[in-house]
């Protein structure tokens, strides 16, 4: 026995799975393209009021009484509610007055207004709709793609599942069809009445639909379809269609490429609509844009591009290879970023405030205007149309505003955005449409497009941005105040936590030595941000304030979440506790509370020497032995990833020794922060290839005074060779990386008569570098 389909699936593939009416309209402007027509024709016909005609099709489908002076009295209702000066009125009327009977009377009413699309195609036969339009789910799109694919036709076939004429039933119940093909003498016919497949006991074969023969031709040689449909669903208005053609019909096909509009004539009631067209003036006046390609060879994935900061004069370029694309899509398999298959996007970003006045478009109103109504975004092209909803306004498909809020002066936001992404059904065959036409179906290969997206938008562009506009300005002083807000707001969550806890439980404020360290910890958060405002009063150069702000922002970050944490988890526990018993139970909760506090202090006190001044006091040591001291921390690391692991000291004696004056702390953050580094990289080509054998190699030369770090992973790009020491720059996965750690190692080099850099030496990877230089100075 095999599945059995009931008729109601039917309206469940198209009226009740499409979501909005230019959804269904474009399902059937794709139609008309695949068809093969050179244009498609959408008319809408209103003669009746809508809320007229739904009052008239309630009272005759509800139930009326039959009789000859009823039907005249329901047929003069409804011809004094008709637009006499609608198109084809008067021969609605003269049909409506023909009517004999109710159910005859009620078809006419529904004929009052009517959606039709025409194109000019090859038409179908009636073998055609029998064998394809009416099979649902036809592989026949797919089949004519392939076959096309054979014979090196390159025209795009945009349907792929079968179901788009199911669309026609979210604007209206009744579906009429008239279409033929080149050489035929006759029109073929197919009505549809969708409400038929609303009757819950039947089956999809219970419901008979057969084509007929329709009109004589005119003309043999001509071809096309003509899809009619009545008994709307809603309200229809020029302003209606009006805004369905700027929003949807006006960005149905690639703004970005020359000749790519396919041509479309909507008319309301035989009244032109006019589509508007997008000003490709406007990108001569964007005041960023950006470029990319996404390419799969010989030589693996690349993902190559370019940000042009038009405003300051800047541009700069990137190239990330397979090793980079893995780190930041983080597949479950290399073979994705494969199978993702090749494409490219360009964008252009808008500063709204400064926006003028542009000679061919406008005035400063207007041209904000074009701007509104185009941005939103990166839309998603395949094969020049569009795949909706990706960049509508209300659609964040790169979680664009949630970063931009997050990020200093809400720069790159979607409303800023003018963009394309562009795929094909050929180079990108797992990208798909979901059923509804809602987007791509979930898979690896689009959560791969994401992830990459979002590392141009933020890491490519908005960074490269930002640290544009901080060279060029300088002058302005770091904030306090969004690190202040976020220490006040924990303060205030602590406060609420404990205000909950002494309210449920007023014996725990009489536990002094509980909870004056939970006070204590409050004080000291307070004193750190004291510190923070002290010390960069301290300091006049903006790049040594921010080194010592990113250790104490984050101290004081980790310092706040953590003791949120506890105390909302031991009010968590207490909660949850057996209130019967509670006096027997509480002696033992108020353990784990202090237990909770006790961890905290131990935290406290392990950042503490992190702190400016623990920081800043210089010594004598022997720096031979103290990098042995770290290497050895971190040899339990180097044996569970494989690592191999090799130090050298020249020159070689028996008991080297170098003493340096600096201070000790800081050497490990260097230290710390290119192992991190290399782990990170290392750990990734593994992942990549099983075979790798990671090493890492540290020379310190004492007569040189300098310390080389290499390893044999994949490198860094020589183009990017001062774009890695610039804060918040990072390719790694968000999350993963702050971007801030060889930024605040060279930083503090510096600070210690020191110098940081990469070497030129490419003998590992071609065009890329892999050794790092401390050079210690007079140290």
């Amino acid at each position: 026995m095999s599945f059995r389909v009931t008729a109601r699936t039917v309206l469940q593939l198209g009226a009740e799975l499409i979501s909005s009416d230019s959804v269904a309209f474009y399902e059937l402007i794709k139609n008309a393209f695949d068809a093969g027509s050179q244009r498609v024709f959408i008319d809408v016909c209103v003669r009746m009021d809508h809320g007229a005609y739904l009052s008239h099709s309630n009272v005759l489908h509800n139930g009326v009484a039959e009789s000859a002076s009823a039907l005249e009295e329901y047929r003069r209702r409804i011809l004094d509610d008709i637009d006499t000066a609608a198109p084809g009125a008067d021969k609605l009327i003269k049909r409506i007055k023909q009517a004999r009977t109710f159910p005859a009377l009620s078809r006419r009413l529904e004929e009052a207004n009517y959606v039709q699309i025409r194109d000019r195609g090859h038409g179908m036969s009636a073998q055609d709709l029998e064998e394809i339009y009416l099979t649902i789910g036809t592989p026949h799109r797919r089949r004519q793609r392939e076959r096309r694919t054979k014979d090196g036709n390159l025209r795009p076939l945009l349907g792929e599942k079968g179901l788009g004429r199911l669309s026609a039933m979210r604007i209206g119940w009744r579906l009429h069809v008239s279409t033929t093909t080149e050489g035929e003498k006759h029109w073929n016919r197919l009505r549809v009445d969708w409400r038929q497949f609303i009757d819950d006991n039947l089956m999809v074969e219970d419901v008979s639909i057969s084509p007929t023969k329709g009109d004589v031709k005119q003309d043999s040689s001509n071809s096309g379809t003509r899809i009619r449909i009545y008994a709307l669903t809603s309200a229809w208005s020029p302003s209606k269609l009006k805004e369905i053609a700027t929003d949807e019909f006006s960005k149905l096909t690639d703004p970005f490429v020359q000749g790519s509009r396919y041509p479309i004539n909507v008319r309301y009631n035989n009244q032109p609509v006019r589509i508007q067209r997008f000003d490709d003036i406007l990108f001569d006046y964007a005041h960023a844009s950006a470029e990319a390609k996404y390419t799969v060879g010989e030589e693996g994935p690349r993902f190559v591009g370019t940000v042009q900061y038009r405003l300051e004069g800047r541009e700069n370029s990137f190239m990330l290879d397979r090793t980079n694309l893995f780190s930041i899509a983080k597949p479950s398999s290399p073979d994705v970023l494969e199978s993702l298959g090749p494409f490219s996007l360009r964008f252009y970003w808008y500063n709204r405030r400064i926006l003028s006045a542009i000679e061919g478009i406008g005035d400063q109103k207007a041209v904000r205007e074009l701007v509104a109504a185009w941005s939103g975004g990166l839309k998603v092209y395949r094969d020049g149309f569009r795949v909706n909803p990706y960049g509508s306004p209300d659609d964040d498909w790169l979680d664009m505003d949630r970063t931009a809020l997050a990020s200093s002066g809400y720069k790159v936001s979607r409303r800023q955005i003018i963009g394309v992404v562009a795929i094909s059904s050929l180079n990108n065959p797992a990208l798909v449409d979901q059923t509804n036409r809602e987007g791509l179906r979930d898979c690896l290969e689009k959560d791969v497009l994401v992830r990459l997206l979002q590392h141009l938008m933020i890491s490519e562009f908005r960074d490269f941005l930002n640290a544009v506009d901080d060279e060029v300005k300088p002058e302005i002083p770091t904030s306090f105040d969004e690190l202040e807000e976020r220490v006040e707001n924990e303060e205030r969550r602590i406060q609420q936590n404990l205000s909950i806890l002494f309210e449920r439980y007023p014996e725990v404020r009489k536990d002094r030595a509980l909870i004056r360290p939970i006070y204590a910890a409050i004080q000291r958060i307070r004193s750190l941000m004291d510190e923070a405002s002290s010390l960069a009063e301290r300091y006049d150069a903006g790049h040594s304030q921010l080194t010592n702000l990113a250790g104490i922002g984050l101290m004081v970050e980790i310092v706040a979440h953590e003791l949120n944490r506890a105390t909302s988890h031991t009010l968590r526990i207490i909660a949850d506790a057996d209130r019967s018993d509670l006096d027997d139970e509480l002696d033992s909760l108020l353990q784990t509370l202090g237990a909770q506090m006790q961890t905290l202090q131990r935290r406290l006190r392990i950042l503490d020497p992190l702190s400016t001044a623990g920081r800043q006091r210089r010594e004598r040591f022997d720096l031979v032995s103290w990098i042995r001291h770290i290497l050895e921390a971190h040899s339990a690391q180097f044996d569970r990833h494989d690592v191999v692991l090799d130090l050298r000291v020249m020159p070689e004696s028996s008991s080297p020794s170098m003493r340096v004056y600096m201070v000790k702390g800081m050497f490990v953050q260097i230290l710390e922060n290119l192992l991190a580094n290399s782990m990170y990289w290392l750990k990734v080509e593994s992942s990549l290839d099983p075979a790798f054998t990671p090493r890492i190699q540290i020379i310190l030369d004492r007569n040189e005074k300098m310390l080389t770090l290499s390893d044999n992973g994949p490198g860094i790009s020589v183009e990017r060779r001062d774009q890695v020491f610039q804060p918040f720059f990072t390719t790694k996965r968000p999350g993963e990386g702050h971007g801030l750690g060889l930024y605040v190692s060279r930083e503090i080099a510096n600070y210690n008569g020191a110098s940081l850099a990469l070497a030129d030496d490419e003998s590992i990877h071609e065009g890329k570098l892999n050794t790092f230089i401390l050079e210690l100075g007079d140290n």
